[in-house]
């Protein structure tokens, strides 16, 4: 199903290039990583990406399946108790320069979340938590043509407002928080972005902070705070561009709270290298990006891969 929705809204570019999404679309299905049942993967956080072209506005889409193998400690016995979770997610995103310095994000997300439990199969899906975020830029001659050393600073905020549900049921029971579409919450994010380029080569950091609220429920998700760090080169050729990009990207997430009550079985931080990939088609900009992890000191959690691809058009 979440398949033939994103090939229906492919069916405006031409051929060559519907080729080379569904190849890229494939490369992402098949991405996946292990985690605990309570560390927030189903329903995680807002990744940027390098965005250049800051003059223009953007439409498109973000997809991403995740796998995990979670682990349920249990107490009074010695061996633990496993059970796997699917997660999709296609989250549709744009950018809107309200003014020359303001832009205006939205990030509406799709879940499809799956979890199978000795035989017991839950399996919900829905919007989840709209993300708003308005950033200002301080500086930008990212598309000066007359000078060498090129930079974009932003800086900006917003919402994750609660429209996703958070009281599914399963069985008459109140499915794991982290299996619900949304958490229940308004919470409150604040980002950084700066690019520098010196003629094809450039970095690219981004830092995202978000403060977590107490939901109906009295469950708290921790804090989050992930820092991105890329290298890129920019590459023309004939009439489109390639953008490699290599780096890393840290994230720390507190513990979880219910009724104040820290659930010490989550939180954790994480570094990882970052390999990624844009192609520039005119309009059209396709990006890859996949995570692997270096250190982790997660909960319970072992992260093998994280993957994100997108489809923008910029106009």
């Amino acid at each position: 199903m979440l398949y033939n929705i994103v090939l229906a809204s492919f069916k405006s570019i031409p051929m060559k290039k519907n080729y080379l999404i569904a190849l890229l679309f494939l490369i992402g299905f098949h991405i996946q990583l292990s985690a605990c049942d309570i560390c927030g993967c189903g329903i995680g956080g807002t990744y940027f990406g390098i965005l250049p072209q800051y003059h223009k506005h953007f439409f498109g889409l973000n997809y991403t399946y995740q796998s995990f193998k979670s682990e349920h400690p249990m107490y009074d016995i010695e061996d633990n108790k496993y059970s796997s979770e699917r997660f999709q997610t296609l989250e549709i995103r744009g950018r809107y320069h309200i003014t020359k310095k303001v832009q205006l994000f939205v990030f509406a997300p799709l879940g499809f979340h799956e979890q199978i439990d000795h035989g017991l199969k839950s399996f919900v899906s829905g919007i989840g938590d709209v993300s708003t975020i308005a950033n200002v830029t301080l500086f930008n001659s990212g598309d000066s043509l007359n000078k060498t050393w090129k930079n974009n600073v932003q800086i900006g905020g917003g919402i994750k407002w609660p429209t996703g549900k958070y009281k599914e049921l399963n069985a008459e029971q109140q499915l794991n928080p982290n299996l619900q579409l949304g958490t229940g919450s308004t919470d409150i994010i604040l980002d950084f972005i700066h690019t520098i380029r010196h003629r094809k080569v450039g970095l690219n950091t981004n830092i995202l902070y978000q403060f977590n609220n107490v939901n109906s429920n009295h469950f708290k998700f921790g804090n989050k705070c992930s820092v991105n760090t890329n290298f890129f080169y920019w590459k023309t050729i004939q009439s489109y561009s390639l953008l490699p990009s290599i780096g890393i990207h840290y994230e720390n997430n507190q513990y979880n709270k219910h009724y104040k009550t820290v659930l010490n079985t989550s939180g954790g931080q994480s570094l990882q290298t970052s390999l990624g990939i844009d192609l520039y088609l005119r309009r059209v900009s396709i990006g890859v990006n996949t995570q692997v992890p270096i250190y982790q000191s997660n909960h319970l959690i072992d992260n093998n891969f994280k993957h994100n691809i997108h489809l923008l058009y910029n106009f």
